[in-house]
């Protein structure tokens, strides 16, 4: 992860620089792509049920990363027909790269976070190890995330 202080190339797992020791987290969040909220959301997010330090999904192939708000049970994957899910992938071409529409669940109010593959028809996958359907797994800051093969990096504080 490259660090937009200095420049560093930092392991992708890192949250703090190694060369100028910048919090990587905390400078990187300008850059984000948020989606907008629902009134409902911001009330309660303002009511403080929920931390204000997003979850941030660093896409592989794309410049943007993806700011998504800490919430229990969001559903990961594509808006499509009569589906829709909390977190659309579509933007990053998740259809072709296999992630299904509704791909898993995560528990982001959770520590360490919690996801759930929804049986989803080319798999999640954590740091390469495949997720066996309907059962919770934790995932941890810096590690690689894979939704068929749509790959990206998770971070969050």
């Amino acid at each position: 992860m490259l660090c937009p202080n200095c420049g560093h190339d930092n392991d992708t797992a890192v949250l703090v620089c190694d060369k100028c020791k910048a919090d990587l987290y905390d400078t990187l969040l300008d850059k984000i792509v948020t989606r907008k909220l629902r009134h409902k959301d911001t009330a309660e997010l303002e009511q403080g049920l929920f931390t204000y330090r997003p979850i941030v999904i660093y896409v592989n192939g794309s410049d943007n990363p993806l700011a998504i708000e800490r919430r229990p049970e969001m559903i990961v994957g594509r808006n499509e027909g009569d589906v829709t899910v909390t977190v659309d992938l579509s933007e990053y071409d998740a259809k072709d790269k296999g992630v299904s529409r509704r791909h898993l669940q995560m528990d982001a109010t959770k520590r360490p976070i919690e996801i759930v593959d929804l049986d989803s028809y080319n798999g999640t996958y954590i740091n390469g190890e495949k997720l066996i359907p309907e059962r919770p797994y934790t995932i941890n800051s810096g590690d690689e995330l894979r939704l068929g093969r749509l790959v990206g990096r998770i971070y969050y504080k």
